[in-house]
């Protein structure tokens, strides 16, 4: 952690998914699972049967390059207002794997924060994180370094 002032600590966490690393298959499981519910099988068939998503989606992580892929798809041709609250919804601390067990058991939203900021590399994001934490507030701010389009993010 570096101190920026004597009052404010600010932390920088830089991680964003490229490549061939890994992201949570979890999110992507839900979404399709969502649209099929909505009428949207047929779609959600076709990005399966294109992306191989029938076997990756099986497993805990797919490689990221392959669930933006997917995300990017699903924001083109599948775009709902409220899709991501839906989804959302529907996350329990299961998908999180041994993550959701350490946050079952986290004492307050702080010691939440702090697992996920320890181990971000298990979340999956396109994004890195900054957390800046003075005597009276935390800011947990999500950085767009993988210059993802304002829609999709």
């Amino acid at each position: 952690m570096s101190i920026a002032s004597p009052e404010q600590n600010i932390e920088f966490k830089q991680i964003a998914s490229l490549g061939d690393q890994n992201y949570p298959s979890f999110e992507l499981s839900l979404i399709l699972k969502r649209l099929k519910r909505q009428g949207q099988t047929a779609w959600c068939e076709h990005l399966e049967k294109e992306l191989e998503l029938d076997i990756l989606l099986n497993e805990p992580f797919i490689p990221s390059h392959i669930a933006l892929d997917g995300l990017s798809r699903v924001v083109e041709d599948q775009f709902l207002i409220g899709l991501g609250i839906h989804v959302a919804s529907e996350y329990s601390l299961a998908n999180f794997g041994i993550l959701g067990t350490a946050f079952r058991h986290a004492p307050s939203l702080y010691d939440a924060l702090e697992i996920s900021h320890s181990y971000y590399e298990l979340l999956g994001s396109f994004t890195d994180l900054t957390i800046i934490q003075d005597q009276e507030e935390l800011t947990h701010r999500l950085v767009n370094v993988s210059g993802l389009s304002e829609r999709l993010l």
